[in-house]
């Protein structure tokens, strides 16, 4: 295991490698300058202006050489500096990505906690009534785009109900109490986190419900219940075990999923995270947080590919890797 484990760790060096590449070559080559933004803003900046600032910033510079110093730097710690706010881009992913961190896990866990179990219930129960509704309920929320979703529900639960929020993460004067603050977070993110989360718990669950009958129709299954188990015992020990398997591919490479669809739902509730952040900073051409952000996706998705794999042997222990 631990050579395997050191061996895709290796591989993940080239991955990275290629996708830093191809993201810095598409952003350096992307329409538009940093320094237009200057000059919007100053409109009496001369040439020579321009062309010293440009100098001064590197951006005179062949894609190779910029590409060299970028990642000579990454690797001694110093993500850049952003020309957007002024700041390191360490001190800004500091602040925000804590954020989108606790938007996305709680959209993974209200998405998990919910889609296995009725998986499970609309397996046990083909062809119910409940089984008809929840396989509707799955169509219609993988088919609906979630920043629709997102405006729907500002327009129900802040607009026309009052009940919640429309958009930031905190209020400005923040409730007393011990749990006040707490309390007050939680209510900034529900709507962010529904929305964000009812694709993956749409897929999930209809997931989860295939594997779940393509289990229980196994001859062991029908061993196991011969020899007088209890149906949970059946479900749960036996059957939910083998049909989480296929899923476990799935819901780990959804995760760098979900903090890829921040990006839009934060736009929408305006939440300061880096979703948010990755939008300005294409916009701003402030290529440094741009990358700092594109290869946090990347490593998420090598990482939580080798995880699932590790997985594997977990739950099926026939499962070993060499």
């Amino acid at each position: 295991m631990a050579k395997y484990i050191i061996k895709r760790l290796l591989q993940f060096i080239p991955v990275l490698f290629l996708i830093s590449l191809i993201s810095f070559f598409i952003l350096v080559n992307m329409p538009g300058d940093p320094i237009d933004q200057l000059l919007m803003s100053d409109p009496e900046m001369t040439a020579e202006d321009l062309q010293e600032l440009r100098k001064a910033y590197g951006l005179d510079q062949p894609f190779y050489v910029r590409y060299v110093k970028w990642i000579s730097k990454v690797l001694q710690g110093d993500l850049g500096f952003s020309r957007t706010y002024k700041i390191p881009v360490v001190t800004i992913l500091k602040r925000n990505m804590p954020r989108t961190i606790i938007l996305a896990t709680s959209a993974f866990i209200f998405a998990l906690i919910i889609a296995i179990p009725i998986g499970i219930y609309s397996a046990l129960k083909q062809y119910s009534l409940m089984d008809y509704f929840w396989t509707i309920f799955s169509f219609v929320g993988f088919s609906t785009p979630s920043h629709w979703l997102a405006l729907l529900f500002i327009y129900l639960f802040a607009v026309h109900l009052r009940i919640l929020p429309a958009a930031g993460y905190r209020s400005v004067d923040l409730p007393s109490g011990a749990l006040g603050p707490f309390l007050d977070r939680i209510r900034y993110l529900i709507m962010p986190t529904v929305a964000l989360g009812l694709i993956n718990l749409a897929s999930w669950m209809r997931y989860m419900r295939s594997c779940m009958l393509e289990v229980i129709r196994e001859d062991y299954i029908r061993t196991a219940r011969s020899k007088g188990l209890g149906e949970r015992v059946v479900i749960f020990k036996h059957a939910l075990r083998n049909a989480l398997i296929p899923l476990i591919t799935l819901v780990m490479l959804s995760i760098p999923a979900i903090f890829g669809g921040s990006i839009v739902t934060e736009q929408v509730f305006a939440y300061p995270g880096m979703g948010q952040l990755f939008i300005n900073s294409i916009t701003g051409h402030d290529t440094f947080i741009t990358m700092s952000i594109v290869m946090f996706l990347g490593t998420l998705t090598v990482t939580f590919n080798l995880i699932a794999d590790l997985f594997y042997a977990v739950i099926d222990p026939r499962i070993r890797y060499s």
